[in-house]
């Protein structure tokens, strides 16, 4: 386990002004490939790449003049270039990773390794509970494997690619993967991210992170060749993204046998994943949890039972009872009945709340009461600082959210679910827990999408407890009985399974996977999957032979779904589509 890392920084050939940074790790591995060392910044790489583009020939002769003194002749810009002195200055960075704060130990990585090292074994299902490093110490140990690994082992093939299904996981764990290495984050680094709007990777990662809209879109392009491991973190989700990379997976791993995939959660199904992928290539490894603390589960009593039943009486109460619920501990904390602070990397901070609730609205509500609150509460005031956490906020807000101001408040996060895995909120000692998430549900007999309140399954319950109890003892506050706890889903119901498949089916299709009707972890629903069909059948999209045509290919391409994308007029192909 190396105690640093180094890196590089030079000036940019072209422009000199800009200063790029690399690796040193990748760029020994480059180096054995007979690549150069990266030499431009990004905007002159990419005006350079124009120019070579429109380049009729990259050099001409010239004839000279008769009689000329060629021993004192001046080159032209074409006889010679000239390269200044670019020094590459060497850092060397402290890596901040201990192995004893994760369940992801080095035994558990040789475990990986021994299953992964047999050609016929592709598939590692990958078991633990929050707390065990699944996100961070994984992959830490597959770009450093521990004694008992082969050094390249998990990058002799390519790049490590782990995708979450949020922005917000993305960023902040390569953030926080970057400071375990040492490692700056970004192009020419060990580690990386891209999403949609933001491509912060390139060849040099040892492992980026990546949006799982990203990985589907790699897939297209024929880019597995370039991966030696992909690791789908927060399986459990059970997105419609995540079903189809697993059912695309699945059909391309035989012809990649040098790629590898790790399946990642917490509270996973492990036996039907065993199942869809056979027990012949898969294999489950559990890690165990690392808590150096526990929390403590306190489910409401009947006398504070709310109505979980009846969604549409509960979506009244939830912003009341959560707001009360963390005015209560506030006032127990600055009391002192409650831990008002933790210790965390040998420094006191104050112990924070998380509170979750379904969307946008109710978390600005549940933020505008409380702050109005706190302002008036005489023991409060001035003590505590409220924030909101969803996927659209602003990067400053989140990570105000997430990291805190440094003044030294209480603070009281209220989340939707982007807070529920992977992200980690700094000295969280509280968690208030609502059982609920807007969620979006495909409602065939309208042709419509409706976005609702729904209870979470017992399996979401148990990742958003899990937020507690990583930095101090911790207590969570479940706004359910335990008995209302008890008659939620024990798993989520695969998104697959509530959505429309029209844009399924043209991704399928896109990619020459006829099949729609098996070959997934759970089969979509059958009634829709034949509404889809006709309805693409009458748009054009598809033809008589179930096959994709023009028309349905550049459907595909539109940043709407494919009824609406339908509705659009568009005469490209000579056709008109109503």
């Amino acid at each position: 386990m190396p105690k640093t890392t180094t890196e590089f920084e030079v000036m940019c050939k072209r422009c000199n002004t800009e200063k790029i940074g690399y690796s040193g790790m990748m760029y020994e591995k480059m180096k054995g490939y007979g690549q150069s060392r990266p030499e431009y910044c990004e905007n002159c790489r990419k005006a350079l790449l124009l120019e070579k583009m429109t380049m009729g020939a990259a050099y001409f002769s010239v004839k000279t003049l008769p009689g000329e003194d060629l021993t004192i002749a001046l080159p032209g810009e074409l006889g010679m270039v000239y390269h200044p002195q670019r020094p590459h200055v060497k850092a060397e960075k402290a890596t901040t990773f201990d192995a004893g704060k994760f369940g992801a130990t080095p035994d558990k990585i040789v475990d990986v390794y021994k299953w992964l090292k047999d050609k016929n074994h592709q598939v590692a299902i990958i078991i633990g509970e929050t707390g065990s490093g699944k996100s961070t110490a994984l992959p830490y140990w597959l770009i450093y494997p521990p004694v008992g690994v082969p050094k390249d082992f998990f990058t002799r093939d390519g790049q490590i690619l782990i995708t979450q299904p949020r922005i917000v996981a993305t960023t902040s764990i390569a953030k926080y993967l970057g400071s375990l290495l040492g490692s700056s984050v970004g192009k020419g680094f060990d580690i990386g991210y891209r999403y949609s709007k933001d491509r912060n990777n390139d060849r040099f990662n040892a492992a980026f992170l990546a949006t799982d809209g990203s990985l589907i879109n790699m897939i297209m392009n024929g880019q597995l060749s370039d991966l030696s491991v992909i690791m789908i973190d927060e399986a459990h989700e059970r997105s419609e993204n995540i079903d189809i990379i697993l059912r695309l997976l699945k059909d391309q791993l035989p012809l990649y046998p040098h790629l590898k995939l790790l399946i990642v959660s917490a509270t996973i199904n492990k036996e039907s994943f065993l199942k869809y992928f056979g027990e012949d290539t898969a294999s489950v490894i559990e890690f165990e949890a690392k808590r150096k603390f526990e929390y403590k589960k306190v489910f409401a009593t009947e006398k504070e039972k709310l109505p979980y039943e009846d969604l549409h009486k509960l979506r009244d109460c939830l912003v009341p009872a959560l707001v009360a619920k963390v005015l209560w501990l506030l006032d127990e904390q600055v009391a002192g009945r409650k831990t008002l602070e933790v210790v965390i990397d040998k420094r006191k901070v104050k112990a924070n709340t998380l509170a979750f609730l379904q969307g946008v609205k109710p978390i600005e509500e549940a933020v505008n009461a409380l702050t109005k609150a706190i302002a008036a509460s005489p023991t409060l005031r001035n003590k505590v600082e409220v924030y909101p956490l969803y996927s659209d906020l602003e990067e400053k807000k989140k990570d105000l959210a997430l990291e805190g101001s440094g003044s030294g408040k209480i603070r009281v996060i209220i989340s939707t679910n982007v807070a529920e895995a992977s992200v980690t909120v700094k000295g969280i000692v509280y968690v208030v827990e609502t059982g609920v998430e807007n969620q979006a549900n495909w409602k065939s007999d309208t042709l419509q999408t409706k976005v609702g309140l729904n209870l979470i399954s017992q399996a979401n319950a148990k990742q958003r407890w899990g937020r507690s109890g990583r930095t101090a003892p911790g207590e969570v506050y479940c706004l359910y009985t335990e008995e209302q706890f008890n008659r939620m889903l024990p798993f989520p119901v695969p998104a697959i399974q509530r959505s429309s498949m029209e844009d399924v089916i043209l991704l399928l299709k896109k990619l020459g996977v006829d099949e729609l009707d098996s070959g997934w972890i759970d089969n979509p629903n059958g009634t829709e999957l034949t509404r889809s069909m006709d309805s693409l059948h009458k748009s054009g999209a598809i033809d008589e032979d179930d096959r994709l045509t023009e028309y349905g290919s550049m459907l595909k391409e539109f940043a709407y779904t494919a009824t609406l994308s339908s509705k659009t007029k568009c005469t490209t192909f000579g056709k008109i589509a109503h």
